[in-house]
């Protein structure tokens, strides 16, 4: 199915989600983080876009779909049913599922829920059962504490350039101007962060069972992420049991933005089923080739 201008996409169950679709060929489907936008992808989706059909899409409370109901279910078994429900409104059979973060679990989730409608799972920067949540000063701050929310909307009123360098240090590494620029105007969006707290609360990494995605997955986990460790890439590689991992040694917690021609060559090569020059990839990475 070809392409279609980006905006709302009503769901069956009367949701409205915005959403981007891009290029014609094999569905990949890229789910945001916590938080985040399917923006965030744009890097990746323009190296991609040439050979498949790449939706990405803003989950409920964030950027341009509609606000969270503060009665909404929260969590990420909510979260994988409504993107099934989004398959279904843009009639997307055997997706390919990449999760950024958070979205990692969810897409994992949505594979488990439902391994007949997902062809297979690329995970960035991914959490899974090994990872201690909320994890760092700023997010225990942010998730533990009733400081938290209203310090960030402050933050947000009066510097929100200033978010920035810490963004950088939370996520192991610089992110290009248009990244920080998109995360902060994304933040400020009313009600964003309000939800944000909510999501971030209910969120249980441990409850995560990767034993049961029986679809295949790639692994793409920056050494230098902070946010997410390159141990918990590891940890996840081995429970999922049809997996490829690739650490990039000089990336943090957005490989696709930092990285995004070598995240695009090694999710070419897994979705054509070339895991031998997958291997070759990773190679060339690790000795610092490419």
């Amino acid at each position: 199915m070809t392409s279609a201008p980006a905006g709302p996409v009503r769901l069956a169950s009367g949701e409205s989600l915005h959403v981007e679709d891009e290029g014609a060929g094999p569905a990949i489907v890229f789910v945001h983080g916590l938080p985040g936008l399917g923006g965030d992808f744009q890097p990746l989706v323009e190296r991609l876009r040439a050979g498949f059909r790449c939706v990405s899409y803003d989950r409920t409370g964030y950027g341009g779909s509609a606000p969270a109901h503060p009665s909404a279910a929260l969590g990420v078994v909510a979260q994988a049913r409504q993107l099934l429900r989004l398959l279904d409104a843009l009639d997307v059979e055997d997706a390919h599922l990449a999760g950024w973060s958070y979205g990692g679990v969810v897409a994992m989730e949505a594979a488990r829920l439902a391994p007949d409608r997902i062809a297979g799972l690329v995970l960035l920067g991914s959490p899974g059962p090994a990872f201690a949540w909320p994890r760092g000063a700023s997010n225990r701050l942010l998730f533990s504490t009733p400081l938290g929310g209203p310090l960030l909307r402050l933050l947000l009123a009066l510097a929100p350039s200033a978010l920035g360098r810490p963004l950088d240090q939370a996520y192991g590494e610089p992110a290009p101007e248009a990244v920080h620029r998109r995360f902060i105007a994304g933040l400020r969006r009313p009600g964003t962060v309000a939800y944000w707290m909510n999501e971030g609360r209910h969120f249980d990494p441990t409850a995560c069972v990767p034993e049961e995605v029986a679809r295949p997955a790639l692994v793409i986990h920056g050494e230098r992420d902070v946010q997410v460790p390159v141990a918990v890439g590891h940890d996840l590689a081995r429970r999922l049991p049809h997996a490829e991992l690739l650490v990039l040694e000089d990336a943090g917690h957005w490989p696709f933005a930092t990285h995004a021609e070598r995240v695009a060559d090694a999710v070419r090569c897994f979705l054509a089923g070339n895991p031998a020059k997958l291997s070759t990839e990773a190679a060339a990475l690790k000795t610092g080739r490419r």
